[in-house]
């Protein structure tokens, strides 16, 4: 997501959406936000809610108001698309977790009606003409459902290079000095975010083996 910073200062709201992590407003009012999408109080009851909630307490955020179950939350971010005269850009993350490329009869429920909605959704010439924007983040593309792909009207495929080890070298150098040079050659294909998880787990006086041992526990 760090490669969409630039583009969420275009757009009044900003909303992103994964399974782990739930709904976090990244631009905008949380209030007006929730308003918009019908929410008066805390909605999720389900076994999943409250697994992620607690991953979200012991990381120290607050489980908040959005609901974090997909079947609970995308009627929310419906709601929000089509009512909201704010531009809203509407992010969603690891999105082959909730659209993966083997949907079929036998996927559950969510799943199937998730490809219909965004399917729709990017068609809906009233969202497209509040000036929103839907951008699903994937690791490989080829992971998501094939009905998304074909939308080639509807859907543009933007491909965000893995940095190369000189970029991986010069990110690093600022914090490891004297490894950045072995540790960016050892983490080809990994993103600059993943690099900075790593360095969040690793300390000034880490020796060579600590530092790869954090990065690829990730």
């Amino acid at each position: 997501l760090t490669n969409l910073k630039s583009l969420q200062d275009i757009f009044q709201w900003c909303i992103t959406y994964d399974i782990l992590s739930g709904t976090q407003v990244v631009r905008g009012n949380e209030k007006d936000i929730a308003a918009v999408m019908g929410i008066k109080e805390k909605q999720d009851s389900g076994p999943d809610a409250k697994l992620i909630n607690s991953l979200k307490k012991s990381n120290g955020q607050s489980a908040g108001i959005f609901p974090v179950e997909a079947e609970r939350a995308f009627p929310c971010f419906d709601a929000l698309l089509r009512k909201s005269s704010n531009s809203t850009l509407f992010i969603i993350d690891y999105a082959e977790s909730l659209i993966p490329k083997t949907l079929q009869n036998a996927s559950r429920y969510i799943e199937r009606a998730l490809a219909v909605g965004l399917t729709k959704w990017s068609k809906d010439r009233k969202i497209r003409q509040s000036g929103h924007l839907i951008v699903l983040v994937c690791r490989e593309s080829m992971s998501l459902d094939s009905s998304i792909l074909d939308r080639i009207f509807e859907s543009n495929q933007i491909r965000i290079p893995k940095p190369s080890e000189a970029r991986r070298r010069e990110y690093l150098k600022k914090d490891l000095p004297t490894f950045c040079a072995p540790v960016a050659k050892a983490t080809a294909g990994l993103s600059l975010k993943d690099l900075k998880d790593a360095l969040l787990e690793i300390s000034p006086e880490a020796k060579m083996d600590d530092i790869l041992h954090s990065v690829f526990s990730l």
